[in-house]
């Protein structure tokens, strides 16, 4: 269900003068609706990084949970996208790192999920020096599979590695999420709202880190790299389902051209 909110206060009704509206649009797109309808998934959302209220310095944590994300190197914001990578040898990304001591954006043991948008300026048939990564100590998503995403979680085994079957292209946009099912022992991937692989695993969800982290960019990038990052939104203690993936999609799809 797509919320409105005023603070963090959901808001069940919007008037026009006295006259209930029962639809709000954002040019064609649906992103309210009386009784449910529109908008992006909110249940277990820890945060969304919207391009547009960010700046090339910050970017930021809209939910109000203040996990802002902040840039290393070369990163340039333009409209609903920020460009990062740089010449070879430069890493450029938008990071965060949170202490033991204090709350993270996820945990180790719970269901998990994180959708965004990304869009690959160069040749994607790379080795394992250079990689695009949404990442944290457990959790990645990076395109080792050669024209493919990757998802990958760290155990306390050997790591479990699930590439989509959708082979990607430089000069496209694609919607993308990952979710972790702790409870069904399950890894997923979807490309463009759609369901796309996905994995059964089993066994502990690794170590505790000295710290957690969330990096958004270019990383070891050994032969020059650059990519484009659009909106991102990330779950905690929440695997999202087929449709809510879809509904996400949906909601902010046509800034992507999608």
């Amino acid at each position: 269900m797509g919320n409105i909110y005023r603070g963090q206060e959901a808001i069940s009704a919007v008037y026009r003068g006295q006259e209930a509206v029962n639809s709000v649009y954002r040019g064609q797109e649906l992103i309210w609706q009386a009784g449910g309808g529109g908008g992006y998934v909110t249940d277990g959302l820890t945060a969304f990084y919207e391009v547009s209220s960010g700046t090339t310095s910050t970017w930021v944590d809209i939910t109000g949970n203040g996990h802002d994300l902040y840039a290393t190197g070369s990163v340039v914001q333009s409209g609903d996208y920020y460009r990062v990578g740089g010449a070879q040898g430069l890493n450029a990304w938008f990071a965060r790192y949170w202490p033991n001591s204090t709350a993270a954006i996820y945990d180790q043991v719970s269901d998990w999920s994180m959708d965004g948008y990304i869009y690959f300026e160069d040749n994607l048939t790379q080795n394992f020096n250079k990689w695009v990564s949404f990442r944290g100590d457990e959790y990645s998503v990076g395109i080792e599979c050669f024209n493919a995403l990757r998802f990958v979680l760290v155990g306390t085994a050997n790591p479990v590695i699930l590439c989509s079957n959708t082979t990607l292209s430089t000069g496209t946009w694609y919607h993308f999420a990952q979710v972790f099912d702790e409870v069904n022992n399950h890894l997923y991937i979807y490309v463009n709202g759609t369901a796309d692989a996905d994995t059964a695993w089993t066994g502990t969800a690794g170590n505790t880190p000295a710290d957690w982290r969330l990096r958004v960019g270019v990383v070891d990038n050994g032969n020059g790299y650059n990519v484009r990052v659009g909106n991102l939104r990330v779950y905690k203690g929440k695997a999202l389902s087929s449709a809510e993936v879809a509904q996400n999609f949906n909601y902010d799809k046509a800034l992507y051209g999608l």
